[in-house]
């Protein structure tokens, strides 16, 4: 309620090295990670939260976190979202090589 986790998936796929998460109220047209506005929330500002655990939050930045994952096990809830309106979320796989992130 209020909240999403995103953790660890399938036993068999590889440990990610960064996760680049966006949370969006839903529209009823558009593209809702398009339509989002500061004014719905803030991701790192009040009322919303972020747990990691086993991952490293780099960035906090309007409706996007950046991820880095230190465990195989890991574990990110984030709460504190209007429990009276859907809420999107989009997770992104990214690799980091030579200290520069790939796609």
């Amino acid at each position: 309620r209020g909240g999403f986790v995103v953790k660890t998936g399938a036993s068999e796929a590889s440990k990610p090295e960064l996760l680049i998460i966006r949370a969006a109220y839903q529209v009823r047209r558009g593209d809702a990670f398009r339509k989002y506005k500061p004014a719905d929330f803030v991701i790192g500002k009040e009322p919303i939260t972020i747990e990691p655990r086993g991952a490293e939050i780099i960035e906090e930045k309007d409706n996007l976190i950046r991820v880095r994952i230190l465990e195989e096990d890991f574990h990110i809830e984030v709460t504190g979202f209007d429990e009276n309106r859907d809420l999107r979320v989009s997770v992104n796989v990214r690799e980091i090589e030579n200290g520069a992130e790939n796609t």
